[in-house]
């Protein structure tokens, strides 16, 4: 005897009518027939997982949170908002990886200045400090007889 396996699981995507009108099928003639199709259950969606064995079926109804009507001006906006966001990640990787390579040059420059810092105290010290001022006075000197 062969062994066959006969499990099959499908979906259906079933709006709230369409749910009605099987549970009323199911029933059949012994339905009451309560129309409550408010604005609401207007745009319910039900996904419905049918669960089928040899010789029962199981249904799975799943409801749907409704996100509104579908507006292209509005899903129009949201798509332009993903890719501007989408840009901006574009640029920010570009300047991460560029950050890396200014930051390695700032510190070379900042390494540059420092030693010609270095270099300007040096001759600071080696000024004769008594020298320039003796200088100074022969100047003054010199300007104010030529005045």
């Amino acid at each position: 005897m062969a062994n066959k396996n006969t499990d099959v699981v499908s979906l259906d995507l079933l709006t709230f009518d369409d749910l009605n009108a099987l549970r009323e099928q199911k029933i059949g003639s012994k339905v009451y027939h309560k129309k409550t199709n408010s604005g609401e259950n207007k745009y319910k969606r039900y996904l419905i997982m049918t669960y089928t064995v040899e010789f029962d079926q199981i249904h799975y109804p799943l409801p749907l949170a409704y996100l509104g009507k579908n507006d292209s001006i509005l899903m129009k906006n949201q798509f332009e908002g993903l890719k501007r966001k989408d840009q901006r990640a574009d640029s920010d990787y570009m300047n991460a990886n560029i950050l890396p390579n200014k930051y390695e040059q700032l510190l070379a420059e900042n390494e540059n200045l420092k030693q010609e810092l270095n270099c300007c105290y040096q001759q600071l010290k080696e000024v004769d400090v008594e020298a320039v001022l003796k200088d100074m006075k022969v100047l003054k000197k010199v300007v104010h007889n030529l005045e």
